[in-house]
């Protein structure tokens, strides 16, 4: 193997950051584009910022997983399923208390944002990205 062929670490680092951004855009993007799943869960009888479309957006974003029934129990664990809890000794934020370094500039209280950077720390570290809740 060439000494350009290997990845260092600037080079993981970027993967990493274009993987989190491209997670984040997409989950953005769901929310506040064309067929808002927020709105069409209102239109179809939900309650708003309820602790059932929380636990319905987590079950969304972690679909094919085989971890959906888990990060809801973690969620239920970390916030009680609220979106804004915030533990300020991270600080950690959101459904499932992600601290706020892990995502810099987003918002954390948005359950969408909140699940899709979960599911990447989930990705990077396993369950013990929640040494606590992962037992639940």
């Amino acid at each position: 193997m060439r000494d350009d062929d290997k990845a260092g670490p600037l080079t993981i680092m970027l993967f990493w950051a274009v993987g989190l951004l491209t997670g984040l855009v997409i989950g953005i993007a769901v929310v506040h584009g064309e067929g808002n799943p927020y709105e069409q869960w209102v239109a179809e009888g939900g309650s708003g910022l309820s602790s059932e479309y929380n636990e319905h957006v987590l079950r969304v974003v972690w679909t094919g997983t085989g971890l959906e029934n888990w990060v809801v129990r973690v969620a239920w664990c970390e916030s009680t399923m609220n979106a804004q809890a915030v533990n300020p000794a991270g600080p950690y934020i959101g459904l499932l208390q992600i601290w706020d370094r892990h995502a810099p500039g987003e918002d954390l209280t948005d359950p969408w944002v909140n699940a899709r950077v979960g599911l990447l720390i989930y990705e990077r570290q396993g369950p013990n990205a929640w040494p606590i809740c992962q037992y639940v």
